[in-house]
């Protein structure tokens, strides 16, 4: 699909040459050096050390009623092929009907960001995402999208079409960040019954944002295939009477489809931001049930469906001015999922009912120094930590330098199994990253 999409770009580039005049075509970039780093498990099979080079790009096309933007990355790794990957994040064109712009019609890659807090992210489900990248800040694959845009009052009314689902990228089997499986092509569930691994199925959704004074309002709703709560099993079972048995060895991750409501609120008083997400998630009923890998360890006889849910965020930011040229971010969150028990919140989520506390220190000086510190606690689960600490700062006027240390410990609590971020523990690192732009 990808490169069919790209066969499409050129013939219109060469059906319209007037698309690359130099003026009017813009572009960006940056190629990055990647040293990863974790704590030594002592396991012959995983990989600990990580030594990547990932490139990014970005062309974007502006003049009159037309626009275009491509964008992408990729990363090669020379410790683990399954981390190498290609993803176009942004490959679209746009074309506004008034001189205006108040209507506006778009098509191709996008990638959408509607998240307004700093770790938790209940409203971002759009991207399928790189799951071996930040826990708090993955990288996101672009979604085919048709999408209609109406100016309406102080914000914008959106209307969108999604025609395919676009797969998740896992880590393999030898990974840290891995959960030790090797993950199959994913499956989807759109209906009572069906399955499917070509994934062109109808998605659809809507979004209007709103400006209110300082404030900053979005309501939602979305109807396509779930992106972030798959169940990772197989449906591949016998019922042996004891209980059921899976026929196969293959992992696979099963998405099912999913109705979508929710919204956002973001307001700024003074030098505090007041942040506030909420969603709430509706299964299609489907005749699909899914034999998971925390079943077939646990030698549990029950079949799953994802769980209705609803999913809620809050934060809190201030600014201190500090001296001339410093400024200290402090802020605070907690996340937490509703209307299901804590088994099934486990399930769902490694950040079920969780706080954050953080702060981030900026010199503002010519090198453009910043400290950044996190700390998320579980308030649910006994003994789940992550502490992030990271640098930042300028080397040149186009290279950056960026690193840091994740810790994460979260103590396995019954011998079975594995459960949310117990995958994780002691899968701390630290990083280094050498960025050229250009």
């Amino acid at each position: 699909m990808k490169k069919d999409f790209f066969f499409l770009y050129c013939i219109i580039l060469n059906l319209f040459p007037n698309l690359l005049i130099a003026d009017d075509l813009s572009g960006q970039g940056e190629v990055r050096v990647e040293i990863r780093n974790f704590l030594e498990d002592q396991l012959d099979d995983t990989i600990d050390r990580n030594l990547s080079v990932f490139t990014r790009f970005e062309t974007t096309y502006d003049v009159g009623p037309f626009k275009h933007v491509l964008r992408g990355f990729g990363r090669v790794d020379g410790h683990d092929d399954d981390r190498s990957i290609i993803a176009l994040e942004d490959a679209y064109f746009s074309y506004s009907l008034d001189e205006d712009g108040e209507y506006v019609l778009l098509g191709g890659y996008k990638t959408f960001n509607w998240s307004t807090t700093e770790f938790f992210h209940p409203v971002d489900v759009i991207n399928s995402k790189n799951f071996d990248s930040d826990l708090d800040n993955q990288e996101k694959k672009g979604e085919l999208t048709l999408e209609f845009e109406i100016s309406f009052f102080d914000g914008v009314i959106n209307v969108f079409y999604f025609p395919k689902f676009e797969e998740p990228n896992y880590p393999g089997p030898n990974s840290r960040i891995g959960g030790g499986y090797q993950i199959e092509r994913a499956v989807t569930i759109n209906g009572e019954d069906t399955t499917s691994s070509q994934y062109l199925t109808p998605q659809y959704g809507a979004r209007v944002t709103q400006t209110v004074a300082d404030a900053d309002l979005s309501l939602h709703y979305l109807n396509h295939i779930d992106r972030n709560f798959p169940i990772i099993g197989t449906n591949d079972y016998i019922n042996s009477g004891a209980g059921y048995i899976a026929t196969t060895s293959e992992v696979v991750p099963f998405y099912y489809k999913v109705q979508q409501v929710g919204g956002t609120y973001q307001q700024v008083l003074s030098d505090w931001i007041l942040k506030f997400e909420y969603v709430n998630r509706s299964f299609d009923v489907s005749d699909v049930e899914v034999l998971s890998i925390k079943s077939i360890l646990a030698g549990s006889a029950k079949l799953q469906r994802p769980a209705d849910h609803s999913e809620v965020a809050i934060g809190i930011d201030y600014l201190f001015h500090i001296f001339k040229k410093c400024e200290l971010n402090v802020f605070a969150e907690a996340a937490s999922i509703l209307n299901t028990d804590e088994e099934a919140r486990a399930e769902l989520s490694l950040f079920q009912r969780d706080v954050m506390v953080g702060a981030r220190l900026a010199i503002n000086d010519v090198m453009g120094r910043e400290f950044s510190f996190n700390l998320v606690k579980d308030l649910e689960r006994k003994n789940e930590t992550i502490i992030n600490f990271s640098y930042n700062q300028r080397v040149t006027d186009n290279i950056k330098l960026n690193s840091g240390i994740r810790y994460i410990s979260a103590p396995q609590k019954i011998s079975l199994y594995k459960e949310g971020l117990e995958a994780f523990d002691e899968d701390g690192y630290a990083y280094f990253h050498l960025t050229r732009f250009f």
